[in-house]
């Protein structure tokens, strides 16, 4: 449902994202806003093969570290939209954004660790 529900408000408003987003030049919050908006709408149906049909053990145990590696992405590109616009909102001071920049490498590196450690 919630899948669903995605797809529909993708339909919804995807004139006032060609007029807004896609006339605009590349930079670095087109890319994140490109990622957090399509990444899911791919994602999911490979999330909801995964998780709703019953499989064999053996097929089980190779999509879960996929799955949940493809999970991260989520929350490191939010977290890296926050980051964009926590800077832009702050004046763009270099002491924040190395501060931001260094809080947002700790929280990749933990992901990242306990993702190929547990």
């Amino acid at each position: 449902a919630v899948y669903a529900l995605q797809v529909y408000e993708w339909l919804i408003c995807w004139r006032d994202e060609v007029e807004l987003i896609w006339s605009s030049s590349w930079n670095s919050m087109r890319i994140l806003f490109t990622i957090c908006r399509y990444f899911p709408l791919l994602f999911y149906p490979f999330y909801l093969w995964a998780w709703i049909p019953v499989h064999s053990k053996e097929l089980c145990e190779k999509l879960i570290c996929p799955l949940y590696g493809f999970c991260s992405v989520f929350q490191l590109s939010a977290q890296a939209v926050v980051l964009i616009r926590s800077y832009a909102f702050s004046g763009q001071y270099l002491c924040v954004l190395i501060l931001l920049c260094t809080c947002y490498i700790g929280l990749a590196g933990a992901d990242i660790w306990m993702f190929f450690t547990q």
